[in-house]
């Protein structure tokens, strides 16, 4: 928001100037697609350099443990409670998003932007993009023994984070919902509660 930068889950928000016929939905479309696969090169990348890093080395390879338990976690939703979480986090961040476009200033984009993302963040909910980083990371240190020992898992344990899995067990569900989320209960119920009624309302005034 601050910095120019595209994220998926934010990007929803254009499903508004698609209702409000700026855009095509076609372009709404290549748009997600286009910046979906650019956060997720993105965020293994920075997955890999923090492997590579020795971060996870910290408190004896803890912080490596909570990596691996969270990406283990993550792929253990099923679809309905993956995208259920995906629309309440992306309802969120959506909202958040929308308030930031109050803000003046940078000082109140920050304001109006962190507790919304505190908020998600807090309450666990799956983002589609985060996830991209965490289960990548979980992916570049399963087979660390220091971290598996750290978060209590064995081997097999760990071998449920794989590349299928990842897409299939979370990616995929968690970005239905967060497209869910985003498109229907902030841009949608936006554009129907306020906005297609400004547009009626200047019709009238223009046909009268």
């Amino acid at each position: 928001l601050i910095a120019g930068a595209d994220l998926f889950t934010g990007n929803i928000l254009i499903t508004l100037a698609a209702l409000k016929k700026r855009v095509t939905w076609g372009q709404a479309f290549k748009n997600w697609a286009l910046v979906w696969i650019g956060n997720l090169l993105g965020g293994a990348l920075v997955a890999y350099l923090v492997s590579l890093s020795g971060v996870f080395d910290w408190s004896n390879g803890l912080y490596g443990g909570v990596i691996v338990k969270t990406a283990i976690g993550k792929l253990g939703f099923t679809w309905v409670a993956a995208i259920a979480s995906g629309i309440l986090c992306n309802w969120i961040v959506c909202a958040t998003v929308w308030m930031t476009y109050a803000a003046k200033d940078v000082t109140g984009k920050v304001l109006a932007g962190f507790f919304g993302i505190f908020l998600f963040v807090c309450t666990g909910f799956e983002h589609c993009v985060a996830n991209m980083a965490y289960l990548f990371a979980g992916l570049f240190s399963k087979a660390n023994p220091a971290y598996l020992e750290a978060a209590h898992k064995t081997v097999a344990d760990a071998s449920v984070i794989n590349l299928p899995n990842i897409f299939i067990n979370n990616l995929i569900p968690v970005t239905i919902g967060n497209i869910l989320g985003g498109a229907i209960f902030v841009a949608g119920v936006y554009y129907f509660l306020f906005v297609n009624k400004k547009e009626d309302s200047v019709n009238v005034k223009k046909t009268a």
